[in-house]
């Protein structure tokens, strides 16, 4: 008998809820705003986390869990996500950086496709949009990486949006 995909108990139902999951679509949203804690580089075209302190006030997450300025997953199946990044970089010195999305489930962490190189002005503000498409499954999480290329003076990530929306 083939399933009508509202057989709760169908083997093919379209209702994830038959598999212990809550039919919910997978969405997790944080952002940083006027930021000035500076992130800090111990060594040249090495990628460190963004430092400074995100919220998620307003924002919408469901099956992710925003925290330290990473997103996890809290799905409970593997789903495809698009991440969708922008950053406001302000560089003590002329240096050029790479900015990536870094995800926990790939070897070494940066999502290659998502890297994106840019010469930076002292003291002036330069916005970059990063995307990546990638897997996660429950527990597995991203987040934005920086590399300063030319030296380790510090760079300071005024503005930060992170969006990751699941599309599979």
């Amino acid at each position: 008998m083939e399933s009508t995909h509202t057989d709760i108990n169908g083997p093919t139902s379209f209702y994830e809820g038959n598999r212990g999951i809550n039919n919910t679509f997978a969405v997790g949203q944080l952002y940083m705003k006027n930021n000035s804690t500076q992130t800090s580089f111990a060594s040249t075209d090495t990628y460190v986390k963004i430092a400074g302190v995100t919220t998620t006030t307003g924002a919408t997450n469901s099956k992710f869990i925003p925290t330290d300025n990473r997103l996890t997953c809290t799905a409970g199946i593997e789903r495809d996500y698009l991440a969708q990044v922008s950053a406001t970089v302000v560089p003590t010195t002329n240096t050029t950086l790479k900015i990536a999305v870094y995800d926990s489930s790939v070897v070494g962490g940066i999502l290659e496709a998502s890297e994106y190189e840019f010469e930076a002005t002292a003291g002036d503000p330069k916005t970059v949009h990063i995307t990546d498409l990638h897997k996660h499954s429950n527990g597995e999480y991203v987040e934005v990486h920086i590399a300063n290329l030319l030296d380790t003076d510090p760079v300071t990530v005024t503005h930060l949006n992170v969006l990751t929306t699941q599309i599979g």
